[in-house]
C-alpha cells in the first residue's frame, strides 16, 4: 500500500502528539525528507536534510515554499548539525538510518 504524500510516515499517535505541539512561529529542522517535510511545511517553517536528489526533487513539489528549505548532503547528516547554533531549532525530528 502506498503512503499519502501530505501525511508524515510515523504512527498516528506520533502524528497527533506533534501535531498538538508545533505551531506556526516553530522552526524544524528534520533529517530525511518525505511526508513530514510536506506535513510540516503547511504548520511551520522546516528545514529538510535528504541525501537522495530524485526524493528530495519528488517532495519539492508538494511543500509550501515559503516554509521550507530542502538541503542535499551526503550521509550521515550529524555534521550538518555545526550550522546553527543549539537553540535554533524547536523540534528536531530524525527520520533515517544514520
Amino acid at each position: 500500500m502506498r503512503q499519502p504524500i501530505d501525511i508524515p510516515w510515523l504512527t498516528d499517535a506520533s502524528i497527533a502528539s506533534i501535531g498538538q505541539y508545533i505551531s506556526a512561529d516553530m522552526y524544524i529542522l528534520e533529517f530525511g525528507a518525505g511526508g513530514s517535510t510536506v506535513w510540516f511545511s503547511q504548520r511551520c517553517r522546516v528545514v529538510t536534510i535528504e541525501h537522495d536528489q530524485k526524493w528530495l526533487t519528488a517532495i519539492a513539489e508538494h511543500v509550501n515554499e515559503a516554509n521550507s528549505e530542502r538541503l542535499l548532503l551526503p550521509r550521515p547528516y550529524w555534521g550538518v548539525c555545526k550550522r546553527w547554533k543549539p537553540e535554533t531549532f524547536d523540534l528536531v525530528l530524525v527520520d533515517g538510518r544514520d
